[in-house]
């Protein structure tokens, strides 16, 4: 039997060639590892007050219709829940596709002036509520 018998030589390993049991511990180490770090991506959207602007200039929010000129003490009462814990106030709008681009920005403007310092726009999921 010489050094180059198939029988008697060790099988070359070949690279990224890996053990069944190597995958299970890289699988499972994964499951641990993800969630966590989706959670802290989140994190800050954990932490917010989502708002949705209809068509026609109004404000859904707490299960009604708020006309946008009338936001500001509810947003200030809202920011002000926000800084007693600590935390800075970020808003979430989701628009309307049909809502104008001037409500937005008065939407934002009252937001800041109730103190307000971060905002997300996101389009709406579904259409918005109309009276």
């Amino acid at each position: 039997m010489t050094a180059d018998d198939p029988h008697t030589s060790k099988p070359k390993r070949r690279w990224f060639q890996y053990r069944l049991r190597t995958l299970l511990a890289l699988a499972v180490l994964g499951a641990l590892v993800f969630p966590l770090v989706a959670r802290w991506v989140n994190r800050p959207w954990d932490e917010s007050l989502s708002v949705k602007l209809t068509a026609n200039g109004e404000v859904f929010f707490g299960g009604e219709l708020i006309d946008l000129d009338k936001m500001q003490p509810v947003l200030a009462r809202e920011a002000g829940v926000f800084t007693q814990f600590g935390l800075t106030p970020v808003m979430i709008i989701e628009a309307d596709r049909r809502a104008s681009t001037r409500d937005v920005q008065r939407l934002i403007e009252v937001a800041q002036k109730a103190g307000f310092e971060k905002f997300a726009l996101r389009p709406a999921a579904y259409p918005m509520p109309e009276k």
